[in-house]
């Protein structure tokens, strides 16, 4: 009996020795695992950009940044902005990037075993900028055969010099037969520096012009143009929208910002609206609306965009709608 026992301890013994030499072996260390933010405050020669550190892989983040080509699926003996090491957060700034041109963008995290790749973005530079008779700079972007502006106008006066009245009263604006702008929700720091000025249709129309010289407020048929450029306006609408969603501060969509990718690099916000019957502000947010230059009998057409969609929607617009304006070159 004792014999018996002695066995069983022993054999018992080396079962709990070899269970705890597996229970205690080293996991396999693997490359880790980085998720990349939308590209921001985009210029003709750099960009910001952001990612999150996942999972280091079971060993330590030695690099992490982001990397940029002309080329599909860049790697870090591309274009690198080293970001620093270890988990979590990070952001870098790309430099020496090449005006009006495309690149495709990932974020990485490097550890002893390897490098992790994030999902590909694209980034499209900006061709050049242009002032209005403010003086505020707009950067400008080149698709297909046309120039835009890459963000909205929020010129306070005409381009001779006079004032544009700013109405902040709900039911004078409903009223107005002449041109006029306004902020949303009559509040320029909040939001009208990030989406700029909402104008009535007699703004787009008085001779004394808000655009910029040598530009005009877009047609619908050069809205239409700048659609098929992006493959139609079935999918042109995400390609126009900006990346950047609710997570960051203003300028931004909420979710879900339906395949808003930007890589137009028109960069467009939802800026929202003001009501032609009462004056009253909706939409910011989860709904941009542009005027074109096209009237279309007592309405106006004009283009408007959804966090729910990836269309480029054409509607009409009442002339003492509330409206944002993107310019093009002549």
């Amino acid at each position: 009996m004792r014999k018996q026992l002695g066995s069983l301890f022993f054999i018992s013994l080396i079962v709990f020795v070899f269970l705890g030499a597996a229970g205690c072996k080293k996991k396999e260390t693997t490359i880790p695992v980085v998720v990349t933010d939308p590209l921001s405050s985009v210029t003709t020669t750099s960009a910001r950009g952001g990612g999150l550190v996942l999972d280091n892989g079971g060993g330590e983040i030695l690099a992490r940044g982001i990397c940029w080509s002309v080329q599909p699926s860049p790697t870090v003996a591309d274009g690198n902005a080293t970001a620093g090491s270890g988990m979590g957060y990070f952001t870098a700034t790309l430099t020496g990037l090449t005006p009006d041109t495309r690149y495709y963008v990932r974020t990485y995290a490097t550890n002893e075993v390897g490098t992790g790749y994030s999902d590909q973005l694209i980034l499209q530079t900006m061709f050049g900028t242009v002032k209005d008779i403010d003086g505020n700079t707009y950067q400008t972007v080149h698709i297909g055969v046309q120039e835009w502006m890459a963000q909205n106008l929020k010129v306070t006066h005409f381009n001779n010099g006079v004032a544009l009245p700013n109405i902040t009263d709900y039911a004078q604006w409903a009223q107005l037969t002449s041109g006029a702008f306004a902020w949303y929700g009559n509040d320029y720091q909040t939001y009208g520096q990030y989406y700029g000025a909402l104008y009535n249709w007699y703004a787009l129309t008085d001779p004394r012009s808000i655009c910029p010289d040598d530009w005009h407020i877009p047609s619908v048929e050069e809205w239409d143009t700048l659609f098929y450029q992006l493959g139609g306006a079935l999918v042109a609408g995400g390609k126009l929208k900006s990346a950047l969603t609710a997570l960051y501060q203003h300028p931004y969509w909420i979710p879900p910002n339906y395949l808003g990718t930007n890589e137009s690099g028109f960069s467009a916000f939802p800026g929202g609206f003001r009501s032609y019957i009462e004056g009253v502000f909706s939409g910011l947010g989860p709904s941009g609306y542009w005027w074109s230059s096209t009237p279309d009998t007592l309405d106006i057409k004009g283009i408007w965009l959804s966090t729910n969609s990836a269309n480029a929607f054409t509607g009409l617009f009442n002339r003492n709608s509330g409206a944002s304006v993107r310019c093009v070159r002549d």
